[in-house]
């Protein structure tokens, strides 16, 4: 059971009928075997819990995923490509708070471009968590265009159409970017601005097609 070959064709066999437990059980074997590297071993291990997840969430939905994220070891639930993996299929179970509280608390941990990413995907009754956390990145680590992308589209979200306006067009500073041209030209449409509204689709549009024709 411990010969590398075995492993492998283990390895797939559970893989395609998705015996992520089994997997997860030969990891240590196929460590001691050298069959990958540690970076390769490590992905192998997180399609095996991404693979529970997709099970977890097809059979139990939220609740299911919820029970078993807090049965991991704190190591396991310190993994931010796991952190990220979870709060995907917490959104897609429609389960935002908990998604929210998965997002805030690695990001307390270890900043996570990833998290940050899925913060706009969030429909939050408590978004002032959010606008907090990334007015105090933008503070202590200085700007970047996630950071006043995400913050522009959580503003936008809810009403704060003067200061979305303003995030987006820090982000914009930093780096063109056809979305942010569009999501400022909305913010501006809601502020009656509709001629500065329509240069910044234009804008948006014109770097949507430059970048085609690289």
């Amino acid at each position: 059971p411990r010969h590398p070959e075995i492993l492998r064709l283990a390895e797939q066999a559970y893989m395609r009928t998705g015996a992520y437990g089994s997997l997860m059980e030969i990891l240590p074997s196929m460590a001691k075997a050298d069959i990958y590297d540690d970076e390769q071993l490590q992905a192998v291990q997180e399609r095996a819990y991404v693979g529970m997840m997709d099970q977890l969430m097809s059979e139990e939905g939220s609740e299911g995923l919820k029970r078993w994220w807090k049965d991991q070891s704190r190591k396991t639930r310190h993994e931010p490509a796991l952190q990220v993996a979870m709060a995907i299929h917490l959104i897609q179970c429609n389960d935002h708070d908990l998604a929210q509280e998965v997002i805030l608390d690695g990001l307390k941990r270890q900043y996570d471009e990833r998290l940050v990413a899925l913060m706009p995907k969030l429909k939050s009754g408590n978004p002032e968590q959010l606008e907090k956390f990334l007015r105090q990145s933008i503070k202590q680590n200085g700007a970047t265009p996630l950071l006043n992308s995400t913050l522009g589209q959580i503003l936008l979200k809810h009403g704060e159409w003067l200061q979305a306006s303003d995030a987006f067009r820090e982000a914009l500073k930093q780096r063109p970017d056809a979305y942010d041209f569009a999501w400022l030209a909305d913010a501006l449409d809601k502020q009656h601005k509709p001629a500065e509204a329509a240069e910044m689709r234009h804008q948006g549009l014109m770097l949507t097609i430059n970048n085609s024709q690289q």
